[in-house]
């Protein structure tokens, strides 16, 4: 680096260093976590120049802002995907409602639990699916836990109901790990164009100087 502030050499560092956190957090866009490290730069422009012309080394001052505002974008944006997708965590009650009718053979009237979500699709099917798809893949044993125990519950000991209930919550468990690995591989987490340095610089100091207009 020079030892002068050299913007677009800086936005250079700075898509590294989002190449580097999005391969760490898999639920952050390169591009995205690019063009905040790019605003970040250009608000700072001023300082950073002087902070180049004054500081013994001003580049590892530059690196610790970017790095640092990287870090706390990609925690932002792991908190916000899980509150998003807290709200389709499956229920171990509800699991067990639907196991037993899945279980059952229920083809129609099937009832899902009304706070029962998938994160691949609304309806009730949707919800079904995913119970077939994690109670199929259960082993032998497992299964014969759900089926043996829902052919005449009332009459189950103690320990025949916690063998039970640890193969729902397995069921449950599984399920929620899926829905998450889905939502986290799905690209609808703020996938954005690419931008060269340039296009992003141009679209950043336009927006800037907007809101600098807007509050004058």
């Amino acid at each position: 680096m020079n030892m002068e502030f050299e913007l677009n050499e800086w936005l250079e560092y700075a898509e590294k260093v989002a190449a580097s956190f999005a391969r760490t957090y898999r639920s952050v866009e390169k591009d995205d976590l690019f063009q905040e490290l790019s605003i970040e730069l250009v608000l700072k422009e001023a300082q950073l120049v002087e902070v180049f012309r004054t500081m013994e080394k001003p580049d590892s001052y530059t690196r610790v802002i970017l790095r640092n505002r990287a870090t706390r974008y990609c925690a932002a944006q792991k908190n916000a995907f899980f509150v998003k997708t807290d709200m389709y965590d499956y229920q171990t009650e509800n699991v067990r409602v639907m196991i037993e009718q899945y279980l059952g053979g229920t083809k129609e009237g099937m009832m899902v639990p009304e706070d029962a979500k998938s994160i691949s699709g609304d309806d009730d099917l949707a919800v079904f699916g995913d119970i077939a798809r994690v109670v199929d893949a259960l082993s032998d044993t497992d299964q014969e836990v759900l089926q043996g125990y829902l052919m005449d519950p009332e009459q189950k000991d103690t320990a025949e109901r916690q063998r039970f209930n640890r193969v729902v919550r397995k069921v449950t468990t599984a399920l929620n790990d899926s829905k998450k690995k889905a939502a986290m591989e799905h690209d609808g987490l703020g996938s954005r164009k690419r931008m060269s340095n340039r296009e992003a610089l141009g679209v950043i100091k336009n927006s800037y100087n907007t809101r600098e207009k807007d509050f004058a």
